[in-house]
């Protein structure tokens, strides 16, 4: 239900499951619907509700992968309210978390984490460090899509510098990659990015032809270009 969107059915799905797993004294599985219905859920609040009775439980549990999970969450809910300390906090903890289990994909999204927060609070040179970090992992786990990902906000880090050849570079490579996996959603997003790049370096023609090329596979209103 979520992957297809319909967000009520899925939060009355995790509802009846956490009903269950309660009446059966999960604590484990307690705690993970709690995470699940923290995605679920608009706002700070609410979410950080779920997550505290759901970071409680797993640590009685002793599941500390699941306690990584939470904390990276409320990362991530901490940064959309714009509170950067509390979640560079969080994440510090979910990173070490992960780094002890020696869960490497974990880690890897925790450091994107952590450089996004870097990033937005006006440290790009900083956020890159921590890209390089998770692009290193994930290169050597075989993650395809955490490669894109990363390689391109290195390219968008660049950019934020200023550097907006060295930014060329990664968005270029970016393009490759999404064209090996034949994803047209991955494949636009990474060409939306490099004509935006095209642009702030005055290369309108090489950013015409990309754009074109994006319209051509999909339509517009799925693509954000950064200029």
């Amino acid at each position: 239900a979520w992957g297809m969107g319909d967000r009520e059915q899925a939060r009355e799905c995790y509802r009846k499951s956490l009903a269950e797993f309660e009446a059966a004294g999960d604590l484990s599985e307690i705690a993970n619907a709690n995470y699940n219905l923290a995605f679920l859920e608009p706002g700070y609040d609410e979410p950080v509700k779920l997550i505290r009775r759901g970071l409680d439980l797993a640590r009685q549990a002793g599941n500390q992968l699941l306690e990584g999970d939470l904390l990276h969450l409320w990362a991530d809910r901490d940064f959309d309210k714009g509170d950067f300390a509390a979640a560079t906090q969080k994440l510090e903890q979910a990173a070490s978390i992960f780094e002890k289990t020696g869960v490497r994909r974990k880690l890897a999204r925790a450091w994107t984490s952590m450089g996004r927060v870097q990033r937005a609070h006006g440290h790009p040179e900083r956020a890159i460090e921590f890209y390089r970090r998770a692009l290193k992992l994930q290169e050597e786990l075989g993650d395809q899509q955490g490669v894109i990902q990363s390689v391109d906000i290195i390219g968008s880090a660049y950019a934020r510098m200023g550097q907006h050849r060295q930014a060329l570079d990664y968005y270029q490579r970016a393009v490759a990659l999404a064209r090996k996996t034949g994803s047209p959603g991955l494949v636009n997003a990474s060409l939306a990015n490099l004509a935006g790049c095209h642009v702030r370096l005055g290369e309108y023609g090489h950013a015409l032809e990309l754009l074109e090329e994006v319209l051509r596979e999909g339509p517009a209103d799925e693509v954000v270009v950064r200029i």
